[in-house]
């Protein structure tokens, strides 16, 4: 269970649920990381054998971080946000991608809100790659990441 949990193929990580699937590009490797573009931003992750440059960037919502402030990473603008229970979902618009983000109600002491502008960090060993369907777009723009995830599957 923990391969398909940690480290899912396309089939598992539509199964188990909902995962941010981003269009990057690898753009150095080294040992121990691997350096990904991805939203107009790199990030560096655990090195993981992707014979390709053109990558899906799986990353679960409970693994995107939001911050207030936004350092050098990726930011957005909260569109929506969910109360669900004992967690809260956003949807935040980062250009022209949707990222989902989940974090537990009680968490945040300052509330965030719909129209807020924040930053996105990424748990980083919580990032799996992916080669990308050759040529053309990876993520069809405004599409939540549940049925993005399912049109990428479909085309690899």
């Amino acid at each position: 269970m923990r391969v398909v949990l940690v480290e899912p193929s396309p089939t598992a990580a539509d199964f188990v649920g909902q995962v941010n699937a981003l269009p990057g590009r690898v753009v150095a490797r080294a040992d121990s990381h691997v350096t990904v573009e991805t939203l107009d931003h790199l990030i560096c992750v655990p090195n993981q054998s992707c014979p390709t440059n053109d990558v899906l960037v799986l990353v679960r919502p409970e693994a995107v971080r939001l911050t207030v402030t936004h350092g050098g990473g990726p930011a957005g603008v909260v569109e929506e946000l969910e109360y669900r229970g004992d967690r809260v979902e956003y949807r935040v618009r980062v250009g022209v991608t949707l990222v989902i983000a989940v974090e537990a109600s009680l968490q945040r002491g300052r509330r965030i809100v719909t129209g807020d502008r924040v930053g996105l960090e990424f748990v980083e060993q919580a990032v799996h790659l992916l080669p990308a369907q050759a040529g053309g777009t990876a993520v069809p723009e405004d599409i939540v990441p549940g049925k993005a995830q399912a049109a990428l599957i479909s085309s690899i």
